[in-house]
């Protein structure tokens, strides 16, 4: 089975296309189980900050894979940074191991670093073909070596509060664009908006910063702090 967290799209394609014919294919925030056992266990995951969304971190100390061989495919607008690193280290602490890790390079769906419209074109493009690639090695049984890191360690903690402090990441806000379609509450991954009087509303604490409702909205009337799309900088993988 692959099981994924995906904001724009990304990683939920990687994973669709990753799967064998019938293989399960599930978002993370979907599994009821407290134990997953498969003859192999994906998990797809976009990077944030150099590292895994906390959501998947949380997942992987809620639910316990068991699997002789379980690998990691994570979608990233530059490169994995430490993430699977953070896998490893979390499959350690279940007592199993990491038995594969790749990366498949994605158009950017954070709006401060947008994938420039060519490049987003060529990065799509190749999309298949790459991971195409990733699923002769996993169905050769390919193995490659991943030092374990403790996740979220002292740079993503900075990156995190650089962009915090610089662009104002936790004032979100639906601006009187906001036409109360509901998008954002029904697509949110982490179930961090609610619909309060037709209009969107943030709760706060378990936001990703995935940019799945700030992309998806079609009034374009969510802003993060300084951050606002627009026909350069917004992105869904269809």
């Amino acid at each position: 089975m692959i099981v994924y967290f995906s904001g724009t799209g990304n990683s939920r394609s990687v994973a669709e296309k990753l799967a064998r014919d019938g293989e399960r294919v599930e978002e993370i925030s979907a599994i009821t189980e407290d134990v997953l056992e498969d003859e192999r266990i994906g998990i797809v995951f976009p990077v944030y900050c150099a590292d895994v969304p906390r959501a998947v971190a949380e997942f992987l100390k809620r639910v316990k894979l068991r699997s002789p061989y379980i690998f990691s495919v994570a979608t990233a607008g530059g490169g994995a940074g430490r993430s699977h690193g953070s896998v490893a280290y979390l499959l350690n602490g279940q007592g199993v191991s990491l038995a594969y890790a790749d990366t498949v390079i994605m158009p950017d769906s954070c709006i401060a670093f947008a994938t420039p419209a060519k490049a987003k074109t060529r990065l799509l493009e190749r999309e298949s073909g790459r991971v195409r690639e990733i699923a002769e090695a996993l169905d050769a049984g390919k193995r490659t070596a991943v030092k374990a890191s403790a996740p979220f360690g002292a740079g993503t903690r900075l990156m995190w509060k650089f962009f915090k402090a610089i662009f104002g990441l936790d004032r979100k806000k639906a601006t009187e664009a906001c036409v109360g379609c509901g998008l954002c509450a029904a697509g949110c991954p982490v179930n961090n908006i609610e619909m309060r009087n037709g209009k969107a509303a943030f709760l706060g604490g378990s936001c990703e910063n995935c940019f799945r409702c700030i992309q998806s909205c079609p009034e374009r009337a969510i802003e993060f702090g300084r951050l606002k799309v627009n026909d350069r900088t917004q992105y869904l993988h269809e």
